[in-house]
């Protein structure tokens, strides 16, 4: 596991989401969101999974 560090991009994993009608839902790494969101990183990547 990558130790998390919100001023490097490449070390905060990828976030999985699906919609689910109008709303979308993490799917995976809700952790990882929150301490991206915590820390005040603007933007993650994210997976669109079917």
């Amino acid at each position: 596991m990558k130790r998390f560090n919100p001023s490097d991009p490449e070390s905060i994993k990828p976030i999985s989401i699906k919609k689910l009608g109008d709303d979308v839902i993490f799917v995976d790494s809700h952790t990882g969101a929150f301490a991206a969101f915590l820390y005040g990183v603007p933007e993650m990547l994210v997976y669109l999974g079917g």
